[in-house]
């Protein structure tokens, strides 16, 4: 089935080592799509290892390349390739031209790319379909090299886009850092005219190198003279997902001119009873289900409101999502993963107590490799709100609802009291300091788990302030 839609067929516009695969990969996750390869590759076709298709071979469609696009075409279904700047350009001429062909313009941080890419030609792994097959390799920045790279890249999406807009088509741009994000895919096959959807990626492929640029390069100082030599231009990379605030969560107290902005995997539940405490109500009495359109008008309405969200330790909060999901058997996928990659199988939550230290600790550590894995795209979970940064969290709260303070869990004795004093109410106490989440933590918590969650979390630590965590 499919929606009344004009395209008949479909090219993927990007350059190598922009996720072209992985995009390749979720796309043929799509009943009715189909996305082939580089079908106008000069150094083969579709793949390395494929001599023909559709009948034509090499010299056949160097010949005329034509046929060999029309026969894809006339397939049953949505089908299309991935072009990339030095393929073919009659090809580039002939689908810009053509606007039942729908264009998908993929694109990434040229930074990326161009480290990906050297890393790629140096170990020889282009795809990467397991993380334990990873080939590791650290490369040499030379930025002349790099200034042709992106200027290449640039040269071709001006030309992409300037001869879209003299034709009056609209192209679906997607990011690298979205090629996983199960709505943003579903929404492509949506514009495409396909009336299929998935609920998961394709597990087919993993990021190949997930470690921040530094870590890369047998170089780092280069990189950092170049980019202090363009006064810091371009921008940043994204290291993981881009997530909306989630407005939903929001709550607003009963008469108190406060509202709680809370971050996944934070204290929320000991906030949402001080809050309630605080104006004599129950929890349940809390303002709930706010859209960002609801916070807005209550601003309005609510002279002197602040808003304030608490932030929590990345070994702490880590901990807890790790007991709330994983030991609760709430995340099966996780623990499935943690049993077929880590060779773990996690206790159960009802016998936590029961484990010694060390199968605890050992079980977390696992956690946390999986958390630091999924976060750079290599495993087939799309990256829950409550696994990213709190850096990242902060962001795209800052988008719509910007608290007024950003507060510490460790500093909520005299936080709560100054948030009191704001209402003009009588304080009561501040959340308890000790759960059976903290004091399960303590038996655990040694330098070797805080420098596994700093690999996992580390412009927490670096952004935030975030040291040593003390009972």
């Amino acid at each position: 089935m499919t929606f009344s839609a004009p395209f008949t067929s479909f090219v993927v516009l990007a350059d190598m080592r922009t996720g072209s695969n992985l995009l390749e990969s979720n796309l043929n996750e799509f009943d009715g799509i189909v996305c082939e390869g580089e079908l106008f590759n000069p150094n083969f076709i579709n793949r390395p290892d494929v001599s023909h298709v559709e009948g034509f071979d090499r010299a056949a469609r160097d010949t005329d390349p034509l046929p060999l696009l029309a026969a894809v075409q006339a397939r049953p279904g949505m089908n299309g390739f991935r072009f990339f700047h030095d393929h073919d350009p009659r090809i580039l001429a002939h689908v810009l031209e053509d606007p039942a062909c729908a264009k998908i313009v993929l694109s990434r941080n040229p930074l990326d790319s161009y480290v990906s890419l050297k890393i790629a030609t140096t170990t020889n792994q282009w795809r990467l379909g397991h993380v334990k097959d990873r080939k590791a390799a650290k490369v040499t920045f030379d930025a002349t090299e790099f200034r042709a790279h992106a200027d290449r890249v640039q040269r071709f999406q001006a030309q992409v886009q300037q001869q879209l807009q003299a034709s009056g088509q609209v192209a679906f741009p997607i990011a690298y850092e979205d090629l996983n994000d199960v709505a943003v895919l579903n929404g492509l096959a949506r514009w495409l005219g396909v009336a299929a959807t998935i609920t998961a990626p394709s597990t087919r492929l993993k990021r190949q190198n997930p470690e921040p640029i530094e870590d890369k390069l047998t170089n780092p100082e280069a990189l950092h003279a170049f980019a202090g030599g363009m006064g810091g231009a371009g921008p940043a990379p994204h290291r993981e997902p881009r997530h909306a605030p989630a407005a939903p969560m929001f709550r607003i107290a009963s008469h108190s001119p406060l509202a709680f902005l809370p971050i996944p995997g934070g204290p929320d539940q000991k906030i949402y009873h001080w809050l309630a405490e605080l104006d004599g109500v129950s929890p349940e009495m809390l303002v709930t289900d706010l859209g960002v359109e609801d916070m807005r008008r209550w601003w309005l309405r609510t002279p002197g409101h602040h808003s304030f969200t608490v932030l929590r330790h990345p070994t702490a909060r880590a901990f807890e999502i790790f007991l709330r999901q994983v030991l609760s058997g709430a995340r099966g996928d996780v623990v499935r993963w943690l049993a077929e990659v880590e060779q773990t199988d996690v206790s159960p939550l009802d016998t936590l107590d029961d484990q010694p230290p060390e199968v605890l600790r050992a079980d977390f550590l696992a956690f946390l490799r999986f958390l630091k894995a999924n976060r750079a795209g290599q495993t087939p979970m799309v990256t829950a709100p409550a696994w990213t940064s709190q850096v990242t969290c902060l962001r795209a709260l800052a988008e719509v609802c910007p608290p007024r303070f950003v507060l510490k869990e460790s500093d909520l004795v005299p936080a709560c009291a100054q948030l009191a004093a704001i209402a003009g109410k009588a304080a009561p106490p501040a959340p308890a300091a000790h759960t059976p989440s903290r004091r399960r933590l303590s038996r655990i918590y040694d330098a070797t788990v805080l420098a596994a969650t700093q690999e996992v979390y580390t412009e927490d630590f670096m952004l935030l302030g975030f040291g040593d965590w003390v009972e």
